[in-house]
């Protein structure tokens, strides 16, 4: 049942994943154009590694100030690629629940192999989704001849946005890596649930509605606030901190895949066999 999920439930998402890179590749554009800059003016005196094209996409923007005047801008990179991760993780569960997962269960007469064949799907579609957004800064940065090393440019991070710059490497580890990890996998946990209970569209809309939320106000239960580097207290003043978001995160998977779980173990799937 997980090689079924993992060979049927990844490799349908072709399209995705090169939206994903393509995405990718424009943002690393957009930190190329600005290096360029740095780099005619002699500010810096080497061009961003592909950790900083990485960074350049996680970024996000400052939360929305009304009445003060302040325009706001779209995170248009960051959006977009949450986006697409929301869509990868929203309808294989409720497809193959109601189609040949269905059969399965009711000829095996197990249905805990394929609730952990789901939960196994969800988190490795995640990381294949942040696997591909890596392979489009690696593909860009063999194209324009950057370098490979994984640690932050401080000189190009100084000119862009200082607060980034000289923070330790547990803050880079946990806030730019696994903590949009993390928040994904929440995101798709719930978009599990919710898809099997409702209709995929349902958990499509319910991913996008937080993302979109949070890309204009910062609080913690907004979970796409913990996948914008920005927002966090390692990196701004009066940012969020790393705790109280690993525990909501952490607390909101735990719920929707006990949800996820106890429904599929209590519906009731012969009324749907004699139906068909």
């Amino acid at each position: 049942m997980i090689r079924y999920d993992i060979r049927w439930g990844i490799s349908g998402k072709l399209g995705a994943y090169i939206l994903i890179v393509l995405v990718t590749i424009v943002s690393c554009n957009d930190a190329y154009i600005y290096g360029t800059e740095l780099m005619k003016y002699h500010m810096i005196t080497e061009m961003p590694g592909v950790y900083d094209l990485y960074l350049n996409l996680f970024q996000g923007v400052p939360p929305f100030q009304p009445f003060t005047g302040e325009q706001f801008y779209v995170p248009l990179y960051w959006i977009t690629i949450s986006l697409l991760i929301v869509y990868t993780v929203s309808g294989y569960a409720s497809d193959d629940f109601h189609g040949f997962g269905h059969v399965r269960i009711l000829y095996s007469g197990d249905r805990n192999a394929w609730i952990t064949g789901k939960i196994i799907w969800m988190i490795v579609q995640v990381l294949t989704d942040f696997f591909m957004i890596l392979f489009g800064c690696v593909i860009y940065a063999c194209v324009k001849g950057f370098p490979f090393h994984l640690s932050i440019n401080q000189p190009f991070w100084e000119m862009v946005n200082p607060d980034l710059a000289h923070r330790s490497t547990e803050s880079y580890i946990i806030v730019t890596i696994l903590l949009p990890v993390l928040a994904f996998c929440t995101i798709a946990a719930l978009e599990l649930f919710l898809s099997v209970v409702l209709k995929p569209a349902v958990a499509v809309f319910v991913g996008c509605m937080i993302l979109v939320i949070s890309a204009f106000t910062d609080e913690v239960f907004l979970i796409g606030n913990h996948a914008m580097w920005i927002r966090m207290g390692d990196f701004t003043e009066n940012g969020l901190e790393k705790l109280p978001c690993f525990i909501l995160d952490v607390m909101i998977i735990m719920a929707s895949l006990w949800l996820f779980r106890e429904y599929v173990q209590k519906k009731d799937l012969l009324p749907i066999e004699n139906e068909s």
